[in-house]
């Protein structure tokens, strides 16, 4: 009987060593598999951080041009503001020369009619000194 418990021992003795063995195996299966995911992990991390460097660069280009931009915009809107002003005062020229025109031919007509009722005062002057000197000498009528 002790031949059949030293035996079982000695079977459970191997099985454990064995045991053991596929232990330390799969125990030093694992840290590879750690150190591997942990050196995948780093690789992740400086892609991310070269991802977000790249970004970051973008971002600065793209600030950098829209503030170029803003300031294209800033200038056309002064330059449209500058045009509209001169249009503005050339309209305002154009309507007080129009109105100096207009000024000055109210003054002609003004004048033309002084003129035109000084000619008939005249006028009726003479045909009055005419009718009086008909009166009076009557054949040089």
């Amino acid at each position: 009987m002790q031949t059949i418990a030293d035996k079982y021992n000695g079977s459970m003795a191997i099985q454990a060593e064995v045991h053991a063995r596929e232990m330390k195996e799969q125990d030093h299966e694992y840290k590879l598999r750690i150190k591997d995911l942990e050196s995948m992990i780093e690789v992740l991390k400086e892609r991310i951080q070269n991802a977000v460097a790249d970004e970051k660069a973008k971002a600065a280009v793209l600030l950098i041009q829209l503030t170029e931009e803003k300031s294209k915009v800033s200038m056309l809107q002064q330059q449209m503001t500058s045009k509209l002003e001169n249009m503005e005062l050339r309209q305002k020229i154009a309507a007080i020369e129009h109105a100096a025109e207009i000024k000055e031919k109210d003054t002609q007509l003004k004048d033309r009619d002084r003129l035109i009722e000084e000619l008939r005062a005249r006028t009726n002057e003479l045909e009055e000194t005419n009718r009086r000197l008909s009166k009076n000498f009557p054949e040089a009528a």
